[in-house]
């Protein structure tokens, strides 16, 4: 067996490095206008609850099946998390959170009390209205004398056929 020999150089040229990198770089803004006020109440509410409750909120409120939560006072004095039933009006399947009682000061992340229903409005009916629209006159009425026909042809057209 041989082996070969070099006896040349290939060479590519420089490298097509001409692509622009853009980095786009976050703008998350002041903390004081990130957040509003009913947002910061939540996060605080959240701050006091346990880690066992803290992780039932976590566990229902995550995808793929996020459900409605409201917050209440325990009986310790610290809030926990209460999980709407499915019959429940206020569940939207949408991972809400409410701050359900009067001792956590704000209500946040929507109405705890149910939506009133719009009251149904009157159906109109539609009033048939009759025209009297007078017929067509005959041949005999018109007088005169036929000279052609007006024909349409299988392919949609119109044409005057004379006698």
């Amino acid at each position: 067996m041989g082996y070969a020999e070099v006896k040349g150089s290939y060479h590519k040229g420089p490298k097509k490095n001409k692509r622009a990198r853009k980095f786009n770089k976050p703008n998350f803004g002041t903390p004081q206008s990130s957040l509003s006020p009913t947002d910061e109440h939540v996060i605080k509410v959240l701050a006091q609850m346990g880690s066992a409750d803290m992780s039932a909120f976590i566990e229902a409120t995550t995808f793929p099946n996020p459900r409605d939560v409201v917050i209440v006072r325990g009986a310790n004095g610290r809030p926990r998390p209460i999980v709407l039933e499915d019959e429940d009006d206020r569940q939207t399947h949408s991972g809400r959170v409410w701050v359900g009682i009067a001792d956590f000061g704000l209500v946040g992340g929507g109405s705890a009390r149910p939506q009133p229903q719009p009251k149904p409005q009157p159906r109109v009916e539609p009033v048939k209205v009759k025209v009297n629209v007078p017929p067509l006159p005959t041949k005999e009425e018109l007088g005169g004398e036929v000279v052609g026909w007006l024909i349409k042809k299988p392919n949609g057209e119109v044409v005057v056929k004379f006698k």
